[in-house]
């Protein structure tokens, strides 16, 4: 277990503040982190190519506050898991978070997580909390997170989370305080991913376990034009290859391959309804082939393939 310093940290704490377009709301989220009862150890702000005036606000306001800081500002967009290597190549401290920097922190956020885990041992990779749910202007949405996407039992949201974690991503990626070493040891961000939360979470509990904060810690900004509400979706090719690239990582897994390929399968089959490619597909349901059920599908579409049966035929029966 880390030292403690006798005020709530451990060995200090990097915020990491993610922008793009961000412009309207980044003095708001650099206070509610700057202003923490249990200050950060340093700010990085990391602004991918936004076309507004982000990365001027953020290095004016650092500039004032007197914390330590780093600002990243790319000339050309490089994308979300770029940024957050290239920050997390300047972390030094045992625990770092992210935010986006249209999102808020509550005051306490950061000492209440850095107790908890003070309480664990270092195989403890994540502390996360719930979230209230903000709209563009801040006005709290009627559910917080745990209630919009259901988050499981306690018993199986904290701990060895990784076969309940394989079902679905709950988990609000504001709230994450990670350890450093154990992020690195998995090799940090996917850059092939547009998103970057899911694959860590799947690649971190495979190894560690986590730890909850139950009440609501952060505030998540619910946006039209967020990566989330334009990119996420069951119909979105994009998104289904990420899905696909995330979870034939797991198909190995010595407990959990079974559970892994299914959801391999299940999404390179809604890949083949959005139109993905039968190469790619045909190769996501070849690693999903974990089980005598697996096989039976990778035939089964080999042979509706060559029928030139398209599939949409699939997504058109599910309607039915």
């Amino acid at each position: 277990m880390a030292p403690d310093t006798g005020d709530g940290r451990l060995s200090g704490t990097t915020a990491i503040v993610i922008s793009y377009n961000h412009e309207a709301y980044v003095t708001q989220c650099l206070a509610s982190v700057v202003d923490q009862t249990t200050q950060v150890d340093r700010v990085i702000f990391v602004d991918d190519a936004s076309r507004d005036g982000s990365a001027a606000a953020a290095s004016q306001y650092l500039a004032q506050s007197g914390i330590d800081h780093l600002v990243l500002a790319h000339e050309q967009n490089r994308g979300l898991c770029s940024g957050l290597n290239e920050a997390l190549s300047h972390v030094d401290t045992e625990f770092y978070f992210y935010i986006s920097a249209d999102d808020t922190m509550e005051p306490h956020r950061l000492g209440q997580q850095l107790r908890h885990l003070a309480r664990l041992p270092s195989s403890c990779a994540a502390c996360y909390s719930d979230a209230y749910r903000i709209d563009a202007t801040g006005d709290r949405l009627p559910e917080v997170f745990s209630e919009h996407y259901r988050w499981p039992d306690a018993e199986r949201r904290q701990g060895n989370i990784f076969g309940q974690l394989l079902l679905n991503n709950w988990i609000p990626a504001p709230s994450v305080l990670l350890r450093t070493a154990a992020v690195r040891e998995v090799g940090g961000y996917d850059e092939d991913l547009f998103y970057e939360d899911y694959d860590l979470w799947l690649r971190l509990a495979e190894r560690h376990t986590f730890a909850v904060v139950n009440e609501p810690l952060v505030s998540h900004r619910v946006l039209d034009t967020s990566l989330g509400s334009v990119e996420f979706g069951a119909a979105n090719p994009r998104f289904l290859r990420a899905l696909v690239r995330t979870f034939g990582k797991h198909v190995d897994h010595p407990e959990h391959s079974t559970l892994a390929s299914d959801q391999l399968w299940k999404h390179a089959r809604e890949l083949w309804s959005a139109g993905g490619s039968r190469r790619e597909v045909s190769s996501a349901m070849w690693s999903a082939r974990r089980t005598s059920l697996g096989r039976v599908r990778y035939w089964g579409f080999l042979i509706a393939a060559a029928m030139g049966l398209p599939g949409t035929l699939y997504r058109a029966r599910r309607r039915r």
